[in-house]
């Protein structure tokens, strides 16, 4: 005779699915897009001096938009913090 099956349980094994795929395609993408974060600011560093004289703090803006691209990097290698910098990078970037 068949068991029924638990639609909790159900449910359940499609979030873990879902939350380990989600994370394993961020950690595909996360390498990519620090690289890209790390130096797409930094040629318009010139360009706010020029359009924004009185933003004395925007070219800093940029290189620390440029560090914080450098940290998540260097945190995403080490592998034992890697998922919780993933999100910490979202945050930022959505900021």
């Amino acid at each position: 005779m068949a068991t029924p099956i638990d639609p909790d349980a159900t449910i359940r094994m499609a979030e873990k699915d879902f939350h380990s795929e989600l994370s394993w395609q961020c950690a595909r993408l996360l390498p990519a897009a620090t690289l890209i974060c790390l130096f797409a600011w930094l040629p318009y560093t010139r360009h706010d001096a020029i359009l924004h004289p009185e933003l004395s703090a925007l070219p800093w803006l940029r290189y620390g938009l440029s560090a914080v691209a450098a940290l998540v990097l260097a945190l995403h290698v080490v592998k034992k913090r890697r998922h919780a910098w993933q999100h910490a990078f979202v945050l930022v970037s959505y900021r």
